[in-house]
Order: C-alpha cells, then structure tokens, then sequence
C-alpha cells in the first residue's frame, strides 16, 4: 500500500499519474492531493524493500 502520510479530507474520485511514474494526483470534490512516489527497486520493482505499508510524501493544492 502506498499511503500519504496524512491521508485526504475528501473522498478521491480521479487519479492521475505522470509518465515518469514520481507523482500520483488524487482529485476529489473539494481539492487535490499530489503525491511524492518513493523510487521503486529490484526484484521486480517493489517499494521499499517490499514492505506492507510506505508512507509519502505529499502537497496540496
């Protein structure tokens, strides 16, 4: 799971990704929240270390 480290106030009803893969837009009714991705490593391009939960980084707009 990839988890912002505080989650939105809002219920997400777009998602938007960029082509290099960094950062996730989560768009709902009453804003948006654009996620940091953390770089993805071998085997076979988990998250850090393949853990059950990552946390990232995030702003607001």
């Amino acid at each position: 799971k990839l988890l912002p480290l505080h989650p939105p106030l809002f219920s997400p009803t777009f998602l938007f990704g960029n082509d290099s893969g960094t950062l996730l837009a989560v768009a709902g009714p009453n804003g948006i929240l654009v996620l940091e991705l953390p770089h993805r490593r071998p085997p076979y391009g988990a998250f850090d270390s393949n853990k059950e939960v990552v946390y990232c980084r995030y702003f607001s707009i």
